[in-house]
């Protein structure tokens, strides 16, 4: 809520495949962020797969990947470009 009005909305979903997936929307003023996260947990719990997409609150396109895979990881970010 933001002056009254609905502003946002945050929604997880917990998919079949053991993946989760939120989807983050803000509309205020000037800030508008809008993501969609995806993200899968290792069994000790620590992240082996993420991604997000979307717009950051200040209009900037977000597209940020991660992964790992036995001792290696690797990240790619939009904002690397």
């Amino acid at each position: 809520m933001s002056n009254g009005t609905h502003a946002g909305e945050l929604t997880i979903e917990d998919k079949a495949d053991g993946t989760l997936h939120a989807h983050y929307r803000f509309r205020d003023n000037v800030n508008r962020p809008e993501l969609d996260e995806t993200y899968r947990l290792a069994p000790d719990g620590t992240y082996a797969e993420y991604h997000v997409k979307g717009q950051s609150v200040y209009g900037l396109r977000v597209d940020e990947q991660f992964r790992r895979t036995a001792d290696r990881a690797a990240w790619n970010s939009s904002s690397d470009d």
